[in-house]
């Protein structure tokens, strides 16, 4: 599902989200990125028939139409535990997919594709563009463009039943393009940063906990982790 999504089934989706984003940001020191999280306990709330009309559609997925129907069909218990102290659920599970399973994640990501692709359509002919590890997404481009993006995109997430996770959304704009106008623009999206022991605040955000920002941030950030 790359070039958007890159953490599923892309060899080195990380590195290369990681090292795209600071690329763009040093080629264009006048973009900004929204840093973006999409709640991510919500396995349990996918619909398999979403899935499935997902990749029913996508034709360069046709060969795995027939291995993800079986895996999506069977109706199963709900167990916890283990060995004599396995405990039922009065229940079964006819939908959603189970979290920690090695398909799951590719699931999920499907499940989130078409609000991806609405999102990097409007993006593209701007010149901009988005990158995400699974639920982590990063909006990069003219703070003009990105910031109208956001509701839209929550929008199209709440069709199948995700939303975004405003705890983990943040913003970042280089210091020299930071003004008034960017403070208009990114609206209730706080500014990312780090506060050292002074009290001083730096600007700056985390790709996949790699930090990308004022050498400030950056320093301050690896030295907490260091001390943590």
């Amino acid at each position: 599902m790359g070039p958007i999504e890159n953490g599923v089934g892309v060899q080195g989706g990380i590195s290369i989200t990681t090292f795209g984003v600071q690329a763009v940001l040093d080629s264009a020191p006048g973009f900004g990125t929204i840093q973006g999280g999409i709640t991510n306990n919500r396995y349990n709330e996918i619909e398999r028939e979403g899935v499935l009309m997902e990749i029913h559609e996508e034709h360069t997925l046709d060969d795995t139409l027939a291995f993800s129907h079986a895996m999506l069909e069977p109706v199963a218990y709900v167990c916890m535990g283990n060995g004599t102290c396995l405990i039922k659920a009065p229940l079964f599970s006819r939908e959603e997919v189970h979290q920690g399973a090695v398909k799951s994640s590719w699931f999920f990501a499907i499940n989130m594709e078409r609000a991806f692709k609405y999102l990097h359509q409007f993006l593209a002919p701007r010149g901009v563009g988005v990158m995400a590890i699974i639920n982590d997404n990063y909006v990069m481009g003219p703070p003009a463009v990105i910031f109208p993006t956001n509701d839209p995109f929550a929008e199209n997430l709440k069709k199948v039943g995700l939303q975004l996770w405003p705890a983990k959304s943040k913003c970042f704009v280089n210091e020299a393009h930071r003004d008034d106008r960017w403070d208009r623009l990114r609206g209730s999206i706080p500014n990312g940063t780090i506060t050292d022991n002074s009290g001083t605040k730096y600007n700056g955000f985390t790709v996949y906990n790699v930090p990308i920002g004022q050498r400030e941030y950056v320093t301050e950030l690896r030295h907490k982790k260091i001390i943590s």
